[in-house]
C-alpha cells in the first residue's frame, strides 16, 4: 500500500505542475490581450486559448486521476446519494406564493428538475443507492459544465457549484466506507479540481472584464 499511496502522489504532483504551467501560459496570453484595443477580439482570443488548451488538458489529467478511484472502490457498488438528492430536491422547490419567479430559468432551472427525476427513476431501492460509477460521471458531467468558460450568469454557476459540491460529499462517503486508499485517491484528485477551477473562474474574469 505504501507504494501505491506514493505513486499516486508523484501522479498527482505532476498533474498540478503540468496544470499549473499551460494554465499560467494561458494566463499570460490573456493578459497580453486584455491590452488589445478591439475588447471583442481580446475576448475571443482568451476565450479560444482556453476551450482549446487549457481545459482539454486539465480534464484529462482530471479524469485519469478521478479513474484511480475504480481501483479500490466497484463501479458498481451501491453507495448513497443523499446529499445530492437533497441539493437538487431544494434547488428545483418552487418558491412557495410566486408561481411567476419559480418560473425564471435563473431561479428554478428546469434541468435541475429533469436531473432530479431522473436521479430517482435510476435509484437501485429505497435507501437512497446509486451505483459509485453512474454518481462519479453525474459529478463529471456538471464540472465540465462548470468548466466552460463563456458568459453564463452568476447565477447558473453558484447553481452548479452547489450540486457539484453535494455529488462530492457523497462521493467522499463512499470513499470513507471503501478505505484510506480510496479516500487519499479522491482527496488528490479532488485537490487538483479545485485548482483547475480556481484557474478557471480567473479567466473568466479576464473575458467578463474585457468583453
Amino acid at each position: 500500500f505504501p507504494v501505491t499511496i506514493r505513486a499516486i502522489g508523484v501522479m498527482r504532483e505532476k498533474a498540478i505542475t503540468q496544470q499549473a504551467e499551460v494554465g499560467q501560459r494561458v494566463e499570460e496570453v490573456a493578459e497580453k490581450l486584455s491590452r488589445v484595443k478591439e475588447p471583442t477580439v481580446a475576448g475571443a482570443g482568451i476565450q479560444r486559448g482556453v476551450e482549446d488548451v487549457f481545459v482539454p488538458r486539465s480534464r484529462a489529467i482530471e479524469s485519469g486521476l478521478y479513474n484511480k478511484l475504480d481501483e479500490y472502490i466497484p463501479k458498481f457498488k451501491p453507495v448513497k446519494a443523499k446529499n445530492t438528492y437533497a441539493a437538487l430536491e431544494k434547488l428545483s422547490r418552487p418558491i412557495e406564493g410566486a408561481p411567476a419567479l419559480s418560473r425564471n430559468q435563473l431561479i428554478s432551472n428546469e434541468e435541475i428538475t429533469l436531473l432530479k427525476n431522473d436521479l430517482e427513476s435510476d435509484l437501485l431501492n429505497a435507501e437512497g443507492d446509486i451505483p459509485f460509477s453512474a454518481l462519479k460521471e453525474l459529478r463529471s458531467r456538471i464540472g465540465l459544465k462548470m468548466s466552460s468558460v463563456n458568459l453564463a450568469s452568476n447565477v447558473q454557476q453558484a447553481t452548479y457549484k452547489k450540486i457539484y459540491g453535494a455529488i462530492s460529499d457523497d462521493l467522499r462517503e463512499a470513499a470513507k466506507e471503501s478505505g484510506a486508499d480510496a479516500l487519499t485517491a479522491l482527496s488528490r484528485a479532488n485537490k487538483y479540481t479545485k485548482s483547475f477551477h480556481e484557474r478557471i473562474d480567473k479567466l473568466q474574469g479576464f473575458i467578463n472584464n474585457i468583453s
